[in-house]
């Protein structure tokens, strides 16, 4: 299969990012080596793909934040000052392959990163997804509690970002946000439903020359629009960036990633590291926190006076 991301892969070396490793069923000890019984986690499922890493026992990761500039947002806001964007970004590990927290940050096996743009695993959405009608039914679960959630309503508009980097048009993707109380799901869930029985109707009937992806476009019941439910049985207009009623009731969360530049589109697992230019910085640092910057880069801190 031809590399669905040419642009993120430059003389075997690749580019940046996904956050810590999700749970993965492995049969090895804390350490790594096999023994009887298993741990259960998702990252197992990805073992043909990305193959074990001989070392561990541990299925290879494609999971890395080395380089990540956690804070960078609120550093270039006013948020917070230099002092505290060094402290965040030097208290900032990562995770072991059995997924426990460890002080250094977690490393990518680059024949993971390979596989998982080789093979599409990290979703490029420009192959089957650009001929599929999509109705992304989002339960918003941003404000749902104290318990971090990555189904966040941004997971919508990443994917619009990914669709239209890959096709030119995301005409083929609808986002439609309620809330988890049973009326509104209720609702939601009937409207979801009924439209894309419609949608798949129509493009299944259609007899044009047009190919499936133009088909798709074309075929979208009318008044089919991004929207959110205020009600059970009262949907408006949703737009992105927020506005309007849908933008004050359904606030688009942000993420970590998201607030040390990553892009919209989420589309690199591993950063291409440079040197720290502190003249890229809107605050000037002192010596001592440029020393404990670049030993965080370098991930090797040292003795910083």
């Amino acid at each position: 299969m031809s590399n669905p991301h040419p642009e993120l892969v430059s003389g075997g070396e690749v580019l940046v990012r996904i956050t810590a490793p999700v749970d993965a069923a492995v049969r090895v000890t804390e350490s790594g080596r096999e023994i009887g019984g298993f741990a259960r986690r998702a990252m197992e499922s990805y073992t043909k793909r990305f193959g074990r890493d001989p070392d561990t026992g541990f299925v290879r990761s494609p999971l890395d934040n080395v380089g990540v500039r956690y804070g960078l947002a609120a550093l270039e806001r006013g948020q917070i000052t230099a002092s505290r964007f060094v402290a965040v970004n030097a208290g900032s590990g990562g995770y072991d392959g059995a997924g426990k927290p460890v002080p250094s940050r977690t490393k990518a096996d680059p024949r993971a990163v390979n596989a998982a743009y080789r093979g599409d695993i990290l979703s490029s959405a420009g192959q089957g997804l650009r001929a599929t009608p999509i109705i992304d039914a989002r339960i918003y679960p941003d404000s749902a509690g104290p318990l971090a959630n990555v189904h966040t309503a941004r997971r919508s508009f990443v994917l619009r970002d990914r669709l239209v980097r890959a096709n030119g048009t995301a005409a083929n993707q609808v986002i439609i946000e309620s809330r988890s109380g049973p009326d509104q799901a209720a609702a939601a869930s009937a409207c979801e439903l009924a439209a894309m029985d419609q949608w798949l109707t129509a493009v299944e009937a259609g007899h044009s020359s047009d190919g499936r992806q133009t088909k798709v476009g074309k075929n979208k019941p009318a008044g089919l629009g991004d929207g959110c439910y205020l009600t059970d049985g009262n949907r408006i207009e949703l737009t992105y960036p927020e506005t309007g009623r849908c933008g004050t009731e359904y606030p688009v969360a942000a993420d970590t990633r998201w607030q040390a530049g990553e892009p919209l589109r989420e589309n690199v697992l591993k950063s291409s590291l440079r040197p720290v230019n502190f003249a890229d910085y809107p605050v000037p640092f002192t010596r001592a926190e440029q020393c404990r910057a670049n030993a965080t880069a370098a991930g090797v801190p040292g003795r910083c006076v």
